[in-house]
């Protein structure tokens, strides 16, 4: 079973991705330049965003509230669409953020606690 779920969040992008081309055709770098670079980043992000939602981990362990934002903003940023996009930004953005302070915070107790032995 933890062999089957590891490979389940390595192969979550396999699963995704199939059905965003057949929504938007720029994932298969057909169309403009930027709209092609637009479309790959926004859908990279999801991908991430939804692999930290099954994984329950980003920078540090995830809460249930940082899951479902996550996931929300994931499966905003994998939409192809403009509005659905940045929403999906605006929904991961901030999970990113305190998730990052999170880590940087153990972080430095770790080294301060290493440091006053």
């Amino acid at each position: 079973m933890k062999i089957g779920f590891a490979a389940f969040r390595y192969a979550i992008a396999g699963f995704i991705i199939p059905y965003v081309m057949i929504y938007d055709q720029s994932i298969l770098l057909e169309g403009g330049l930027v709209k092609v670079l637009i479309a790959v980043a926004s859908c990279t992000l999801g991908v991430i965003a939804l692999s930290s939602v099954v994984s329950r981990w980003l920078f540090t362990t995830l809460s249930f509230w940082e899951q479902a934002l996550l996931f929300v903003g994931g499966i905003l940023l994998i939409y192809p669409e403009s509005v659905t996009s940045l929403i999906g930004l605006g929904c991961m953005a901030p999970v990113v953020y305190m998730n990052r302070r999170k880590k940087v915070a153990l972080q430095r107790a770790v080294t301060m606690e290493s440091i006053a032995l």
